[in-house]
C-alpha cells in the first residue's frame, strides 16, 4: 500500500481547476488500492483534491481507468510495458529461415526470376478517379492520446473475449460520489431502455439541481428517427425530471451514443468539468466516444472553413474535373459517405474510453480533452448491484445479447405482434423472469426484451424445462439463463401491486414486456413474478404512452368510444405526463403466504407503505388505483 502526503497550496488548486483536474478521482480494485493523506486532517474536500492531482500523475489504463502496476500479473491493473518501436523483435519464423536457406543457394539469374525482378521498371495500372470528402485527411484519424497504456484485463476482453465477472467490481454509490469534487460539474446519464430503474437519486441529493445535466441515452432503441425523439422523447423526459427532481429543461438532453443524436449541441452546453454518473451499461463510454468524434467533426469543419481562396478555388476545379471526366467514378454522395463511415469507425476505435458489454468495465475515473471545445470530460465508474444482479446468471455472449436491445418503436406499440397467455399459465423470456397469470384472467404480452418469449401450463413446468436445457436441444437456445440448480433455488417470489388498464414490467439492464389484459372483469387475485436471485424489477405506466402516438379512445370531436371503434373511429394522440405516479416496485412474498391470502397481504403492504388508503375503503375509481396502490422507489 502506497501513503502519499501531499501539502495543497492556493496555487496548486489553481492549477488543478484550469486543467481540468480538480475533480479526478481515482478508484482501484481490491489489492492494490492508493490513500492520500493532506496535512489538514479536518478538511475532507483537500482530501478529495489531493486524491485527484495524485492521480492524474500516476500511470492509469486508458480503457477503465484503473491505476497500472507491472508487478503482479495476478493484481489488478497489471500490463506489460510497452516495447521499443523504433527496434521492434520480431520473431523469425521456421518458413522464413527456410526460404532464406534455399534462396541464398540461387544464382543472381535465377533469384531475380524468383522474385520476378526486371531492368526495365514497369508503368503503374491506371487507377480510377474517386472524389476526396470535403475535410477529412487523407492520413485517416490519428490518436488523441498516443501514449495511452491498456491493462491486461481490458485487452482480453475487448480482444480475446476473455472475460471474468470477478474482474469487474462493483463499487457503492458513497465510494464513486466521493470521488467527485465539489468544484465538478455532474451529468448523470440515465438509459431509456429499462427507464426509470437506471435513476440514481442519489445523484441529486447532494448538489443544486440547477446545476445538475441529465443525458437520456440509447434513445435509437425508443424512436426511428431523431426528429421523433426530439419531439416526443425531450418532452416527456423535461417533464419527468423536471416534476420529479425539479432539473430545469435547459439541462436535460435525449441522445444516442451509437448513433451520435444531438451530440453537437451537448458539446455547445456541456459543463466546464464534467462527470458522467450513471448506472453500469448505461452508454457513458459509448457517449464519451461519441463526443471526442464530435469534437473531431467540428474540428475538421472548422479547418474547411479557415481555408485560403485559391485553396478552395483549386479543390473546386478539381473535383469539378473529375465528375466530368469519361472514366468510370464512384457516385459522389456515395463516396462521401463511405469514407466518412471509415474514419468514424476508425477514430472510434482508437480514441475514448473502452466500451463492452460487460458490467462494471470502467474501474477508475478517466480524464479526457475535447480539444476544439476547449472541455475536459471524466468518465466515472458505474452505479451497479452486488454481483451483477441479473447479468450474473448469464454466460457473456447473452449478456451481450441482452444489453444490445431491440427497437421497441417496432415491438412496443399497439400495432405490434403479442401472445395471448391465459388463466393460470406462465410466461417467461428466456428465463429471466416467470410471470403466472391468476385464474379467470388472460393478457396479452408484447415482448421488447431480446430474447425468447415462451408460455408454459404453470410455473412448476417453467422452471423444470430451463434445468433440463442442456439435455433438450429443443429449449436450449430460448433459455439463455445457465441451468445452475442455484439458480432455481433461489427464485424470488413477488406480486405486482393492483393496477388498471395495461403496464410495463420492467427488468433492470434486460428491458420490459408489455402486459394489457383483455376479455371480461379480471381476477381479483394478484399477478405473481419469480425473478432470479437479486434481479431488480418494477412496474410502471406504458412509456410508449407518452412518447408515440396511441389511441385516445374518443373521436374527432373528443367524444369517448366504445372500445370495438377505438381503432376504426378513434384518433392518436401523445399523452403529456402531468406528475401522476408512474412506477411502482414489485412486493416481494414472505415465505410463510399462503396463495389464497395474496390478495389481502399484498392491499395490506400497498396501503401501509402509501398510507393513501384507510383498511375500510373498498371502491377505488380505476383512475386513481395506481395513486393509492403503487409503492414509487
Amino acid at each position: 500500500m502506497i501513503r502519499t502526503c501531499i501539502r495543497i497550496t492556493p496555487s496548486l488548486l489553481r492549477h488543478a481547476y484550469r486543467t481540468g483536474r480538480l475533480a479526478q478521482g481515482v478508484l482501484t480494485g481490491q489489492r492494490n488500492q492508493i490513500k492520500f493523506h493532506s496535512t489538514n486532517s479536518s478538511s475532507s474536500s483537500l482530501n478529495s483534491t489531493a486524491s485527484s492531482i495524485f492521480g492524474s500523475l500516476v500511470p492509469s489504463c486508458s480503457s477503465c481507468g484503473i491505476v497500472l502496476q507491472s508487478t503482479d500479473r495476478k493484481s489488478p491493473g497489471f500490463y506489460l510495458p510497452p516495447t521499443d518501436k523504433a527496434n521492434p523483435k520480431k520473431k523469425a519464423r521456421s518458413s522464413d529461415k527456410i526460404f532464406e536457406k534455399y534462396q541464398s543457394e540461387l544464382s543472381e539469374e535465377d533469384r531475380k526470376l524468383l522474385l520476378n525482378e526486371s531492368s526495365t521498371p514497369v508503368a503503374p495500372l491506371p487507377s480510377a478517379p474517386s472524389l476526396k470528402h470535403p475535410y477529412l485527411p487523407e492520413s485517416g484519424p490519428t490518436k488523441l492520446d498516443p501514449n495511452g497504456i491498456q491493462c491486461i484485463r481490458c485487452r482480453d476482453v475487448l480482444y480475446r473475449r476473455d472475460i471474468d465477472l470477478k474482474e469487474h467490481p462493483v463499487f457503492s454509490n458513497e465510494s464513486i460520489l466521493s470521488n467527485v469534487g465539489p468544484l465538478a460539474s455532474v451529468v448523470h446519464v440515465v438509459n431509456a431502455y429499462d427507464f426509470p430503474l437506471s435513476v440514481n437519486p442519489s445523484v441529486f441529493q447532494y448538489r443544486d439541481v440547477n446545476e445538475i445535466f441529465v443525458v437520456v441515452t440509447k434513445c435509437d432503441l425508443l424512436f426511428a428517427t431523431s426528429s421523433t425523439s426530439n419531439r416526443y422523447g425531450a418532452r416527456f423526459f423535461r417533464d419527468y425530471f423536471g416534476r420529479k427532481y425539479g432539473i430545469p429543461p435547459q439541462n436535460i438532453f435525449v441522445t444516442s451514443g451509437k448513433v451520435d443524436w444531438n451530440i453537437r449541441e451537448l458539446i455547445n452546453r456541456l459543463p466546464v468539468n464534467a462527470h458522467f454518473l450513471g448506472d453500469v451499461n448505461s452508454g457513458k463510454s459509448t457517449l464519451i466516444t461519441s463526443l471526442l468524434y464530435g469534437d473531431e467533426k467540428l474540428s475538421l469543419k472548422e479547418k474547411r472553413r479557415l481555408q485560403s481562396t485559391r485553396e478552395r478555388i483549386n479543390s473546386e476545379k478539381n473535383e469539378d474535373l473529375l465528375i466530368n471526366s469519361s472514366q468510370p467514378i464512384i457516385k459522389p454522395t456515395f463516396a462521401s459517405k463511405k469514407r466518412e463511415l471509415k474514419y468514424e469507425t476508425q477514430f472510434k476505435a482508437l480514441n475514448g474510453p473502452g466500451t463492452s458489454p460487460m458490467p462494471a468495465f470502467t474501474r477508475g475515473n478517466i480524464r479526457f480533452e475535447l480539444p476544439h471545445s476547449g472541455n475536459v470530460v471524466f468518465d466515472v465508474p458505474g452505479f451497479g448491484v452486488q454481483d451483477h444482479g441479473i447479468l450474473k446468471w448469464l454466460q457473456p455472449a447473452e449478456i451481450k445479447q441482452v444489453t444490445k436491445g431491440v427497437n421497441i418503436y417496432k415491438r412496443g406499440t399497439h400495432e405490434s405482434k403479442y401472445v395471448t397467455v391465459k388463466s393460470n399459465q406462465c410466461t417467461t423470456v428466456g428465463g429471466l423472469f416467470y410471470l403466472t397469470i391468476p385464474e379467470n384472467a388472460m393478457v396479452q404480452v408484447r415482448n421488447c426484451i431480446n430474447a425468447e418469449l415462451m408460455v408454459f401450463k404453470d410455473v412448476e413446468r417453467a422452471t423444470e424445462v430451463c434445468r433440463s436445457k442442456d439435455s433438450n436441444k429443443a429449449v436450449s437456445k430460448q433459455f439463455i439463463v445457465n441451468s445452475d440448480a442455484a439458480l432455481m433455488e433461489n427464485l424470488v417470489k413477488y406480486t405486482i401491486p393492483p393496477f388498471y388498464g395495461t403496464i410495463d414490467l420492467v427488468i433492470k439492464n434486460v428491458g420490459y414486456v408489455n402486459i394489457k389484459p383483455v376479455g371480461g372483469k379480471s381476477s381479483t387475485k394478484p399477478f405473481t413474478v419469480y425473478l432470479p436471485q437479486g434481479a431488480e424489477a418494477v412496474i410502471r405506466r406504458p412509456i410508449m404512452k407518452y412518447i408515440a402516438k396511441t389511441l385516445s379512445g374518443r373521436d374527432k370531436k373528443g367524444n369517448p368510444l366504445k372500445r370495438e371503434h377505438w381503432i376504426t373511429k378513434g384518433t392518436k394522440e401523445v399523452h403529456p405526463y402531468t406528475g401522476e405516479v408512474f412506477h411502482s416496485r414489485l412486493v416481494r412474498i414472505p415465505s410463510n403466504i399462503e396463495d389464497a391470502q395474496l390478495a389481502d397481504f399484498t392491499r395490506d403492504y400497498c396501503n401501509e407503505m402509501t398510507n393513501n388508503l384507510s383498511s375500510e375503503e373498498t371502491e377505488i375509481h380505476p383512475d386513481k388505483v395506481s395513486d393509492h396502490y403503487w409503492i414509487e422507489l
